[in-house]
């Protein structure tokens, strides 16, 4: 976009919709570590400042233009539509949005006196209330992710960095289909980073690894590094890589 602001370096975006975008950049030219949140309302851009604690790469969930949360895996910051609200956050939180409108965050946390367990969220208008699903034992940071194609379609998914940390380890995918939880596990070959849930029950994880709500299909994608998104509504998926080899060329 032409009109995009001059003089950022965006890390993550999220939205409702053309008329409601929102993107978290570094602020180059603004003071040290400035992170902003732009708003995009369908004709102009708005630069909204984070909170110091929130700033640096992190994910985001938009439900409206009132209602925006950011997190940094340190702090989890909600936007109203006049003011920030921030706390601090015990492990990284990775956030998610319904396209109704429902926020979820998904992070590590004690479960029954046992740490270190997934656990689950969702945002009511007011407070936070805890999702029943099954806590598998996960590692702080351990590549917890989470993705909603629609309320009847929500995956999250817990991977674990092999010691490089370029790859993950195969893990689980825990798959809501609006009446139930189901636990999937992934294929040995499922070894990159990234998480779409897709068309009414199939999922990504990773570029290379398609569950179809059946069985797994193995791709061939090789190199870059990944961020995958489904398309609401749709059996499409977007994947941004750092680059991508065709017939031999990159």
């Amino acid at each position: 976009m032409r009109s995009f602001p001059q003089g950022y370096l965006p890390t993550s975006v999220a939205a409702t919709g053309p008329g409601n975008v929102w993107v978290f950049a570094d602020a180059l030219h603004g003071s040290p570590g400035q992170y902003d949140a732009l708003r995009w309302n369908g004709h102009a851009w708005r630069a909204i400042q984070l909170p110091a604690a929130a700033a640096g790469v992190g994910t985001a969930a938009v439900a409206s233009a009132t209602d925006v949360w950011y997190s940094n895996g340190q702090y989890l910051a909600h936007w109203n539509g006049s003011a920030w609200t921030c706390g601090r956050t015990a492990t990284w939180v990775t956030l998610a949005a319904t396209a109704g409108g429902s926020v979820w965050r998904v992070e590590a946390g004690r479960v029954d006196g046992s740490s270190s367990r997934l656990v689950a969220q969702r945002w009511n208008g007011q407070d936070w209330q805890w999702v029943h699903l099954p806590h598998p034992a996960v590692a702080d940071q351990s590549g917890i992710a989470v993705s909603i194609e629609s309320d009847r379609n929500i995956v999250i998914q817990s991977k674990r960095p092999t010691p490089l940390g370029n790859r993950t380890e195969p893990g689980q995918v825990l798959q809501w289909n609006g009446r139930r939880w189901r636990t999937i596990t992934e294929p040995s070959w499922a070894t990159e980073w990234g998480l779409a849930a897709t068309g009414s029950d199939s999922l990504w994880a990773g570029p290379n690894a398609l569950w179809t709500g059946r069985s797994w299909i193995e791709g061939h994608q090789d190199g870059g590094d990944y961020e995958l998104a489904g398309i609401p509504g749709t059996s499409a998926t977007w994947l941004i890589s750092g680059w991508i080899m065709l017939n031999g060329r990159i």
